[in-house]
């Protein structure tokens, strides 16, 4: 799995670092870079000692915890001397955790257990909610006793690549529940670690029953008392939630170290909130940007752009009732506070986890999550610089929905996001075990400085570093003639214009050498314009939040809804409905129809606080729930009459080709834009 790329020599050479010809040279050497050690420990175990919840920490997006590390890092900044240093507010629903418990009675005994919670989860009344605990499975309807939940409280087996808790508490509630119980006993996508509590964003709605959290080690005990007769339990959560209506406030701390150049900066970001201690997620990447920081001013390190020192709140978590309800802080910076950056700016720098090691000290390559523009520039930055990478390197073009790089790329902003790997991490995220245990600040300032390698690429480029040929494989990748030929949609203009950019990105990534100084302005000017246009028009979201392009996921809702119609026509109901439940959230369908519409509505274009989803090109979140339903209810039926469910999806199907279409159209006069501006690239290198 490292990404470490053997290059030749000469390619090692070439491509170390965007020279201002607009080649890639080797760098000159620079001042040394110094990060100070102590002053990483003492800014990591300063935020991670702050917390909500004394013992267990939790800076959540607004709480008190998270609003004193953002004027402990405001506070920094100053000391540091950067310019400009503020606080800038984020409305959020603040939630300011305390604690939970859960106290079970049953034949084997009376027990308290340790809990949690997950953000913009309701807490219960001082006194707890009081009821028998009944086991559903994963749960889902289908899975709760037969004498129903009424009054109870629900003991949830997770399984979180099945369906998020949201779904679980909007079922709970519904059927009159009084709160839930989860556990990851048997399905431990998260908090393996058998004895960890753990946290997430909920996705969830203030106006639902409470939700706690207790460990897989609990949880079968809890299990096994159970198996001996009727377990009464009080759940307690300590819950202060404040809406943003009501004066709900998390802050981005921001904070600029001056260039020549004040029009152009460079984004250098990572987020404050953490669940419980998060020491590596994402704790880690604060002092990693202030003795960043702190290490330039003592250089005398001056940048040919403003670089822009800045703290993200809401990155886990920042409103309830929502959907799309993490990476707030960025998305608010970068789309409400600073929508000028999106056009301005020349790159981001995204820090996700540094300087981690697992408890027994083993680690892993350090990774840069690059968009394709930049993939080249990151693979020879690393290639340069061995000594400062002994356990390897790896670049990946795969950008995630789950960091602050996404609504910034999808704003038009190309960038960077950096993490450590730290082997047997997966088990603790997001629990109370990303502590300090894990942090090395030799690690740490080690990865400050190769990051500070690619800070002096981008900055000193005179021609902008960006390459197309990587963006153009990976589109190619996403169009099939025969898929769109299918569903019968016309998109005989979308593949010519597919290889016309791809021929000319060869020719572009080629030619890029030959740009010289004097070619600076227009050439920038135009290599910004394609960039925005990518990054901003072709950064979309499929239904289950991977980043596609918009043709896409209406694309494959066509393609399932065609194979389900075609085997409607042959009477196999059974592989219709196998190919129905991909089409969208069909997938809900698990759940009450009331659960299933209300999650749908919250990915609509009119829903509150759809924040960044909003930036992704959503596809329609089609509703064939009554015609799947009915048709998995019918399966067994000999000869059964299914022509008002042929008739209802033959309607989603033909919705769905008239959106697709259009998509199709929009994309294709988007790359016939970009290879516009790639041919006049070309004609300014070789003339």
């Amino acid at each position: 799995m490292i990404g470490r790329r053997i290059l030749a020599a000469l390619i090692v050479f070439v491509f170390v670092v965007v020279a201002f010809s607009g080649s890639f040279v080797v760098a000159k050497p620079a001042p040394q870079l110094n990060i100070d050690q102590n002053y990483e420990k003492y800014v990591e175990e300063k935020l991670v000692g702050l917390g909500t919840w004394p013992g267990y920490g939790f800076r959540a997006a607004g709480s008190s915890s998270e609003n004193a590390g953002a004027a402990f890092i405001k506070q920094e900044m100053v000391k540091i001397g950067l310019s400009n240093v503020r606080m800038e507010r984020v409305p959020v629903d603040a939630w300011e955790f305390k604690g939970a418990s859960l106290t079970v009675s049953g034949a084997s005994g009376t027990y308290k257990f340790l809990a949690s919670s997950m953000g913009g989860v309701p807490g219960t009344p001082p006194a707890g909610l009081t009821g028998e605990i009944v086991y559903v499975g994963q749960g889902t309807p289908g899975e709760y006793p037969a004498t129903g939940v009424q009054g109870k409280l629900l003991l949830c087996d997770w399984n979180a690549d099945n369906f998020w808790v949201n779904l679980i508490g909007k079922q709970a509630t519904i059927d009159g529940a009084k709160g839930v119980i989860i556990s990851t006993m048997n399905y431990p996508v998260y908090y393996e670690w058998p004895s960890s509590l753990g946290s997430f964003d909920a996705t969830y709605d203030d106006s639902l029953v409470p939700l706690i959290v207790i460990s897989r080690n609990d949880g079968f005990s809890l299990m096994g008392m159970m198996a001996n007769g009727p377990v009464i339990g009080t759940m307690v959560s300590n819950v202060k939630l404040t809406l943003a209506e009501d004066g709900g406030s998390g802050y981005n701390v921001v904070g600029v170290y001056p260039g020549r150049n004040h029009q152009n900066p460079i984004l250098i970001l990572g987020h404050h909130d953490a669940w419980f201690f998060g020491a590596s997620d994402d704790t880690s990447a604060i002092p990693g940007l202030l003795a960043w920081a702190k290490a330039l001013k003592k250089m005398g390190f001056v940048p040919e752009h403003d670089l822009y020192f800045i703290a993200t709140t809401g990155e886990e978590y920042g409103n309830t009732d929502a959907y799309y309800e993490w990476l707030v802080g960025s998305w608010y910076m970068i789309t409400q506070a600073h929508p000028d950056w999106a056009m301005e700016a020349v790159a981001f720098l995204n820090i996700e986890g540094i300087g981690g090691r697992w408890f027994d000290g083993s680690t892993g390559p350090f990774t840069a999550r690059a968009n394709y523009q930049l993939a080249p520039l990151a693979r020879a930055v690393f290639g340069a610089n061995p000594a400062l990478l002994p356990n390897g390197w790896e670049v990946t073009t795969e950008l995630s929905s789950w960091q602050d790089g996404w609504p910034l790329t999808a704003a038009g902003i190309p960038g960077i996001t950096f993490s450590d790997t730290i082997p047997g991490y997966d088990a603790i995220y997001h629990t109370n075990m990303d502590n300090l245990g894990l942090i090395h600040y030799d690690d740490m300032a080690m990865q400050v400085k190769v990051m500070h390698k690619f800070l002096e690429a981008i900055d000193s480029a005179k021609i902008l570093p960006f390459m197309f040929m990587e963006r153009a494989v990976d589109l190619t990748k996403s169009y099939n003639a025969n898929d769109f030929a299918y569903v019968g949609v016309d998109a005989s203009g979308l593949g010519p214009a597919i290889s016309e950019f791809k021929s000319l990105a060869r020719k572009y990534d080629a030619a890029a050498s030959k740009l010289t100084a004097g070619d600076a302005d227009a050439a920038n000017a135009l290599l910004t314009e394609a960039s925005q246009l990518i990054n901003r028009e072709w950064t979309a979201l499929s239904c289950w939040d991977s980043v596609i392009y918009p043709t896409q996921q209406v694309e494959w809702d066509a393609i399932w809804l065609t194979n389900a119609l075609g085997y409607l026509k042959d009477g196999n109901l059974h592989d219709a409905c196998d190919e129905l439940w991909n089409v969208g959230l069909t997938w809900n369908a698990f759940f009450d129809k009331e659960v299933f519409e209300w999650e749908n509505d919250r990915h609509a274009p009119d829903a509150p606080h759809l924040n960044w989803g909003a930036q992704g090109h959503l596809a329609p979140y089609v509703d064939i729930y009554d015609a799947y339903v009915s048709l998995r209810q019918k399966e067994e039926v000999q000869s059964p009459d299914i022509s008002w469910e042929k008739a209802a999806l033959e309607t989603v199907l033909a919705s769905e080709k008239t959106v697709l279409q259009d998509r199709i159209d929009v994309e294709t006069l988007q790359i016939m834009q970009v290879n516009s501006v790639l041919a006049q690239l070309i004609q300014l290198a070789t003339t």
